[in-house]
């Protein structure tokens, strides 16, 4: 219940001007949106995958994120500055599908990153700036999301 109080407010937040009807077609769209994702995904609605664990990762997540657009905005704004994008594969944590796929998306939101293929045990990445990559070869994100992962399972 808590987590589709968390998407209705997430997507209050991003309509303009809320009103009766946007709000009834929120709740509508975050239930059975919520329901249809964790069905096809085949993620147990029982499970709570919201906890302290998964509400640090989102926190850290956004750090991540406003760090990795300031360097892709000095990227832009200076010229001067030699990127080395390319392509690599990166090791994905090989446990489940649902660990694949959050990591994957977190790759995907943190700018200058891109998931472009995924394997059973790998994850194709295009990356601008070669220090972006040796973030993600560090294990930080896979790491955190295994352990959410993990402790949910329990």
């Amino acid at each position: 219940m808590l987590k589709l109080i968390l998407l209705c407010l997430f997507w209050f937040g991003l309509m303009s001007i809320p009103s009766d009807y946007t709000t009834f077609i929120t709740l509508i769209a975050a239930v059975s949106l919520s329901y249809f994702f964790a069905s096809m995904l085949r993620i147990p609605i029982y499970k709570d995958y919201l906890n302290f664990y998964s509400l640090k990762y989102f926190c850290w997540l956004l750090i991540e994120i406003v760090k990795s657009s300031i360097s892709i905005v000095k990227i832009i704004i200076s010229p001067k500055i030699n990127t080395d994008s390319g392509f690599a594969w990166l090791a994905s944590p090989a446990n489940s599908e649902l660990e694949q796929i959050v990591y994957a998306n977190s790759i995907i939101l943190t700018p200058g990153t891109l998931t472009v293929r995924t394997e059973k045990n790998a994850l194709l990445i295009h990356f601008i700036d070669k220090a972006l990559l040796h973030e993600l070869q560090g294990n930080i994100m896979k790491n955190k999301i295994t352990k959410i992962i993990n402790i949910s399972a329990n």
